[in-house]
């Protein structure tokens, strides 16, 4: 007869296996079991935004909760964003607006000095270059110098590239006939960085910026999307410098992209919408490139039910349901409508389900924004509105 501490133990290891397996899914970093059968999405709520281009979701006031930032592009000529706070349910407060200088974007938010404060991170396009903004308070954040990028200063993320706990600075710069250019601010946790170290692309016109370890060497790379019919790569190496590449896709350009384990073998896949965008009356498709693991991905293709949507402009991935399968959610810009695919989890997908919206959209994200565990999804609107439309959950969560 088993003892009592033996049982103790063996129901331990079996828990703890199960919550192993659950972390160790890499569908877009998190994995839940299903409980009851998922109703889909609520009602759309729009709130009021001073700038409607880009749409942010990040926890600002570290309060675990997910806030929305919106701001525009440089060519717009805006001096500001705004920041509406969540207030712990999903629903958001009056927008604040922050002043910038005039044509300014903002990209992303993180503390680069390790003082609680939230830190930003914009480009400016003619002045070729880069700028922290360092939070002083929720109410102001104060101007760091212009750092140059040598060409245009454009696409820029916080992310710690080389794994030494200190976030660093990616931008992308490109333009006016230059090259893509990448370039690394190594952080040393102070709010200072090193040295830029630049790479340089064969291509010239940089749309989106993904970054994700697509060759598993335990190293983030760079993915990137625009206008040619190939998806243009910076695979870092082990002494942490990048060496230029590139992924071959058919039909067309490949205008954004998606990164994530889309078929369940552990091994990151892309998505991308393909075609091109800027011909009329063209018909354009979502496509698949499944990865071997190596940095090396299959030939593309598509389905019946991806090649339904006709201007897939931008693409999240996302488990929405919770079946442990990456979902698909892309908005074409031709109908002004917002759609999600239902993934099987073998790389096939269900046929597309509209989501209802108010208005024409510009952007949209994935955020679980009540920290229910389903993705709700954000959109900024060309109202002057962002909306949010939350995920409903299943029928044993109400």
């Amino acid at each position: 007869m088993k003892s009592y501490t033996s049982i103790k133990i063996s129901t331990f290891l079996i828990v703890f296996a199960l919550i192993f397996y659950n972390c160790s899914k890499d569908n877009d970093d998190i994995s839940y079991d299903v409980t009851g059968n998922w109703i889909g999405f609520k009602d759309v709520t729009q709130y009021p935004c001073l700038n409607n281009y880009y749409i942010i979701s990040k926890d600002i006031n570290s309060d675990t909760y997910p806030d929305i930032i919106t701001a525009n592009i440089h060519t717009r000529n805006s001096n500001s964003f705004g920041i509406s706070l969540n207030d712990g349910t999903g629903h958001f407060y009056n927008e604040v607006i922050y002043p910038i200088r005039t044509g300014y974007t903002v990209w992303d938010f993180a503390d680069l000095n390790n003082d609680g404060l939230t830190d930003i991170l914009t480009s400016y396009y003619w002045d070729n270059g880069i700028r922290v903004h360092m939070g002083n308070s929720l109410e102001s954040f104060k101007e760091g110098p212009l750092v140059s990028t040598g060409t245009h200063g454009w696409l820029s993320k916080i992310f710690d590239m080389d794994g030494d706990g200190n976030l660093d600075l990616v931008s992308i710069s490109h333009g006016s006939g230059n090259p893509i250019r990448l370039h690394i601010f190594n952080g040393k946790g102070d709010g200072t960085f090193s040295q830029k170290a630049t790479y340089e692309s064969q291509y010239t016109t940089a749309r989106n910026m993904n970054i994700k370890d697509i060759n598993q060497d335990g190293l983030p790379d760079i993915v990137l999307a625009g206008s040619f019919n190939k998806i243009p790569v910076f695979i870092q190496n082990v002494d942490n410098s990048f060496t230029s590449g590139e992924i071959p896709v058919e039909h067309g350009e490949s205008f954004d992209n998606a990164i994530g384990d889309i078929n369940n073998d552990g091994i990151p896949d892309i998505v991308y919408g393909a075609g091109e965008f800027v011909v009329e009356g063209s018909t354009d498709t979502i496509r698949i490139v499944l990865g071997n693991g190596n940095g090396i991905f299959k030939p593309s293709f598509t389905t019946p039910e991806l090649s339904s949507i006709t201007n897939p402009i931008y693409l999240r991935l996302a488990d929405l349901n919770r079946d442990r399968n990456l979902d698909i959610i892309t908005f074409d810009f031709q109908t002004n409508n917002l759609y999600y695919f239902l993934g099987n989890g073998n790389s096939t997908f269900s046929a597309p389900v509209q989501i209802a919206t108010k208005d024409t959209i510009n952007k949209f994200e994935v955020s679980d924004v009540n920290l229910d565990g389903f993705p709700d999804i954000i959109t900024v609107d060309r109202n002057s509105s962002f909306s949010v439309i939350l995920n409903e959950g299943e029928t044993s969560n109400i």
